[in-house]
């Protein structure tokens, strides 16, 4: 789920901020193909609970070209088994509309 909001400062540059929540489960089912004692292999050490804050600028110029930068920060995580946490985010986007 994701609430966005954005806002022009001027006709070439905006702002743009979000949160973003997501609920994944665990696997339902096995793979018989995966057969060792792992932690990894466990289908119930996959789920996860996650809430996102990105703040965003974004830069339109001449030409449909566009220029995006967006930092992302999880306020919460909740993980289930031996997951990577994610650490903050830094996202460059270019894009070109004709």
């Amino acid at each position: 789920m994701t609430a966005w909001y954005g806002r022009q400062f001027t006709e070439q540059l905006s702002w743009s901020a979000r949160l973003e929540w997501f609920d994944r489960d665990n696997i339902d089912g096995i793979d018989p193909m995966i057969v060792a004692p792992v932690q990894t292999a466990d289908p119930a050490r996959h789920g996860a609970t996650r809430t996102d804050f990105a703040l965003g600028l974004n830069f339109t110029a001449r030409g449909g070209h566009r220029i995006a930068v967006e930092y992302v920060t999880p306020l919460s995580q909740d993980l289930d088994g031996p997951q990577l946490e994610t650490d903050d985010q830094l996202i460059f986007g270019y894009q070109f509309s004709f």
